[in-house]
């Protein structure tokens, strides 16, 4: 059950009436821009790390059988596609967490 306390900044917000002050929003969306980069660096990582899987297991096919060496080709060029897409994402998240910054009112 919520105490008194929270109600009244619940009504704060509510009746329009700023409950915070404006660093501590600042800093709070500066956390909430370096959490979406910090997801994004994880998420190529990740990709990245899927690739290489990808790559180990195309040669091993291509070493055990050449006929299945274009169907290893076709998934090695299909994972490189995700790492330059997931690296994209990594410059787009970033760039956009950069204006958000840039662009907040002093």
């Amino acid at each position: 059950m919520p105490d008194s306390t929270d109600l009244q900044a619940t009504e704060s917000i509510v009746d329009g009436v700023a409950a915070f002050p404006a660093p501590l929003v600042k800093s709070q969306v500066a956390q909430a821009m370096g959490l979406a980069v910090s997801d994004a660096s994880a998420f190529m990582r990740n990709v990245s790390s899927i690739t290489t899987a990808v790559a180990g297991v195309a040669f091993r096919q291509m070493l055990s059988d050449v006929t299945q060496a274009p169907q290893a080709q076709a998934a090695i060029q299909e994972s490189m596609k995700a790492v330059t897409t997931a690296t994209n994402n990594l410059r787009s998240v970033g760039e956009a967490a950069a204006q958000v910054l840039k662009d907040w009112p002093e």
